[in-house]
C-alpha cells in the first residue's frame, strides 16, 4: 500500500514539471494593431501618374515600406505613424504591398490599382471628301477604350461603335460603323466621333461637313435601235451626282466593261456602239459619283 501511494505521487510530481516546463516555453508577441491604407484606393483607375499614398497605423513603426508588382522594397518614412505623399507609378496595372515593420515583427496590407495617364488620340475618320452613303470609320490610338461614339446628322444622332470588333494594327485600332443616312439624302450633314477611355480621358475628331448621296440613279426612259452592226443607246437619267454609264458584253469570249457616257446633256445619254454579229447579252450601269448604281439587261441579235 506504501508503494503505491510513493509511486502516485512521483507521477504527479513528473505532470506538474512538465506542465510548468511548457507554460514557460510560450512566447506571445501581438503586433499592434492593422495598416489603414487610404489610398490608393482599391481597384480605382488614375489619369496621372502620380498616385498619392496615404496610409496611417495605431503606434509608431520602424519602417514604412512598400513594393509594387512584387519589386524590390522602398522605404516610405520611419519612426513614424502615417505617410502621405505622392508617389510616380508607370501606366498599367498596380499590386501595391505596404509594410509595417517593427522590431518584433512586420505587418502589411494590399491594394490593386490601375493607372491610366495617356489621353486616346483619334488619327483619322472618313469619308473627309465625295459623299457619305452611311459607312464611316476611325482610326484611333488608345490601350484601354471603354467607349466610342459616331455623332452625325443635322439634328444630334449618334451611334455607339462595338470596340471588341475593331481591327487591331500595332499600337492602332480601325473601327467601322454604317448608320441609316436615307432621310438626309443629297443633304449636308456632319459627324465627328468621341471616344473615352477606363480612367475618363476621351478625345474628339474634327467635325467633317459632307454630303450624302444614298439613292441609286434613276433611269426615267431606256430604248436602244439596232442598224446593221451598230446600236444606239438612249438612257434619261435623273441623278444629280452623276458619274458615268458602262456596259459589258457578257457574249464576248473575254467580257470587259467599257465607257458608254461620261456626261449628261439634259439628262439625257445617247450614243452608239459597234457589236460582233450574233447573239448579245448586254448589262448597262449607270454609277453616281457616291458608288450607287442602277444597271438594265437588254438582249439582241446583230446579223
Amino acid at each position: 500500500m506504501k508503494k503505491l501511494l510513493l509511486i502516485t505521487i512521483g507521477i504527479l510530481l513528473i505532470e506538474s514539471v512538465l506542465a510548468f516546463n511548457a507554460i514557460q516555453n510560450i512566447t506571445v508577441i501581438i503586433l499592434p494593431g492593422i495598416i489603414d491604407v487610404f489610398s490608393p484606393v482599391q481597384d480605382a483607375v488614375y489619369n496621372n501618374r502620380m498616385v498619392l499614398i496615404n496610409l496611417s497605423m495605431s503606434a509608431n513603426v520602424s519602417y514604412f515600406k512598400y513594393a509594387d508588382n512584387g519589386g524590390s522594397l522602398r522605404t516610405l518614412c520611419r519612426k513614424c505613424d502615417s505617410y502621405s505623399k505622392k508617389k510616380p507609378f508607370d501606366d498599367g496595372f498596380h499590386e501595391l504591398t505596404i509594410f509595417g515593420i517593427f522590431n518584433i515583427g512586420t505587418v502589411y496590407n494590399y491594394v490593386n490599382f490601375m493607372v491610366d495617364s495617356k489621353k486616346p488620340r483619334i488619327l483619322k475618320t472618313n469619308p473627309r471628301r465625295g459623299f457619305a452613303t452611311g459607312f464611316f470609320e476611325v482610326e484611333f490610338e488608345e490601350e484601354n477604350p471603354v467607349s466610342l461614339f459616331l455623332n452625325y446628322g443635322n439634328e444630334l444622332r449618334n451611334a455607339e461603335l462595338n470596340i471588341s470588333e475593331c481591327e487591331k494594327k500595332k499600337t492602332k485600332r480601325i473601327c467601322n460603323v454604317s448608320v441609316e443616312l436615307a432621310d438626309y439624302d443629297l443633304q449636308e450633314i456632319e459627324y465627328w466621333f468621341n471616344i473615352t477611355d477606363i480612367a475618363g480621358n476621351s478625345d474628339e475628331s474634327k467635325n467633317i461637313s459632307i454630303d450624302v448621296d444614298v439613292s441609286a440613279p434613276i433611269i426615267s426612259f431606256f430604248n436602244y435601235s439596232i442598224n446593221g452592226e451598230y446600236v444606239t443607246f438612249l438612257l434619261n437619267i435623273t441623278e444629280p451626282n452623276f458619274e458615268e454609264v458602262d456596259y459589258i458584253d457578257w457574249s464576248d469570249l473575254n467580257p470587259k466593261w467599257k465607257k458608254l457616257c461620261s456626261m449628261l446633256k439634259n439628262n439625257i445619254c445617247k450614243t452608239k456602239r459597234k457589236f460582233d454579229a450574233g447573239l448579245r447579252n448586254v448589262t448597262i450601269e449607270i454609277t453616281d459619283e457616291a458608288g450607287n448604281s442602277v444597271s438594265e439587261n437588254v438582249e439582241f441579235v446583230i446579223v
